[in-house]
């Protein structure tokens, strides 16, 4: 059953959010433990899209926007080791 892209959305938006604080808070560990949740959910929301739905523009931002953070998160954590 494909899922609801806004659904999907805000769960991958979850899964940013939780790792984006660990990487703020240097839990390399616990960062590193939310990879298959993360790699989930995207896979999730693409499944999702692919079905022929799309997230509210709202969601889109917010998801460009951590994805974004995490990027620089994660680089800075890279750096840091």
């Amino acid at each position: 059953m494909t899922q609801d892209p806004i659904e999907a959305a805000e769960q991958l938006a979850a899964v940013l959010s939780r790792e984006n604080a660990a990487l703020a808070a240097l839990d390399l560990r616990r960062a590193a433990g939310m990879l298959g949740e993360k790699q989930a959910a995207a896979e999730a929301l693409l499944a999702a899209l692919a079905g022929g739905g799309a997230p509210a523009p709202l969601h889109a931002r917010l998801l460009r926007d951590l994805a974004g953070e995490n990027r620089r998160r994660l680089e800075h954590a890279i750096a840091v080791q």
